[in-house]
């Protein structure tokens, strides 16, 4: 039937039409653009990518050390970007050089992982031991006592893992003493009287340690000697992974550059620059002045990171 037209309204006919195709057709440019492209990145985001790209880090490395039961040493951040070792682990790395980039080529990632919210490098540093594990000949006692060993006790001689037992136990007598590991403190303040975070760390107390294959019956050292109530075990600060936060500075350039240091750190921020061995980590403080700390800092021990991915332990050698 057809639709009467108001007199003088002739020139109105089809208007709602076009607005109903102006309409659609913003709606459909809202869907091609994706809700991110009205979204504003602030640093509350860029705060949880990096969390998360830490989170991915530090399984990765769990990984990787129950493949290889070691840490790779960081990738050299002096390496031209174009280079294709750029993001490679060092071949060897020793206290001078156990901070750099993440060596996210080594552990199959991207440049991207490797990177903050901001976009920054991440500074990695590890105790150097737990690169070089086959250093020392003498390692702590947990990890030469049962199940360690197999056999009867007559005939117990050889530890049955003896590689993932210098990872969990790492050696004392070699060219990477207690002291070269790596600390992390909760404040700079407590580096002098060393209140690491939880205690943790290697006790230096030699006799705790001994070969890793000694014979099960010889002595207090021999794998069946009980372990002193208050030895501890032995668990030390492994891996730190650093944003430098919001205002990045002490991050790797990556562009065979040093390090970001325009601007001015916090006290505690400057702890985290470079490789001096320690480590701060505490909560934020925005707050402009001596106390200002914007870096997000992870880390774990030999212990936690063996058994991040909850596949296996340092208690026993196998999973």
């Amino acid at each position: 039937m057809p639709v009467p037209v108001t007199p003088g309204r002739q020139g109105e006919q089809g208007t709602i039409f076009i607005v109903v195709v102006a309409v659609i057709m913003l709606m459909s440019a809202i869907m091609l653009l994706g809700t991110g492209g009205f979204h504003i990145t602030d640093d509350s985001d860029r705060i949880r990518d990096t969390q998360k790209r830490q989170d991915l880090l530090i399984h990765e490395l769990s990984a990787y050390a129950q493949r290889v039961n070691a840490l790779p040493c960081p990738a050299d951040p002096g390496i031209d970007p174009t280079n294709h070792g750029f993001g490679s682990a060092r071949k060897s790395c020793g206290i001078d050089s156990a901070t750099g980039l993440v060596p996210f080529h080594t552990l199959n990632l991207s440049e991207h992982d490797a990177k903050d919210g901001w976009g920054r490098f991440m500074t990695y540093k590890i105790s150097p031991v737990m690169a070089n594990l086959n250093k020392g000949t003498k390692i702590f006692m947990r990890c030469r006592r049962f199940p360690w060993f197999e056999g009867s006790p007559s005939d117990q001689l050889a530890n049955v893992y003896p590689a993932k037992a210098r990872f969990c136990c790492p050696p004392d007598d070699g060219m990477f003493p207690p002291a070269s590991d790596l600390q992390v403190y909760t404040s700079g303040d407590d580096i002098a009287g060393g209140r690491v975070v939880e205690k943790i760390g290697r006790k230096d107390d030699q006799s705790t340690y001994d070969d890793i294959d000694k014979p099960v019956n010889s002595g207090p050292q021999g794998a069946l000697a009980p372990i002193p109530a208050d030895v501890g075990n032995e668990e030390l600060f492994a891996v730190a992974i650093i944003s430098h936060g919001k205002n990045g500075i002490g991050s790797f350039l990556g562009n065979g550059s040093p390090l970001q240091l325009a601007g001015t750190a916090g006290r505690d921020e400057e702890i985290n620059l470079g490789n001096n061995g320690h480590s701060i980590a505490h909560a934020m403080n925005p707050t402009p002045g001596p106390d200002y700390f914007d870096d997000i800092v992870v880390w774990r021990t030999q212990i936690g990171l063996m058994g991040e991915l909850n596949s296996a332990t340092c208690y026993t050698p196998w999973r």
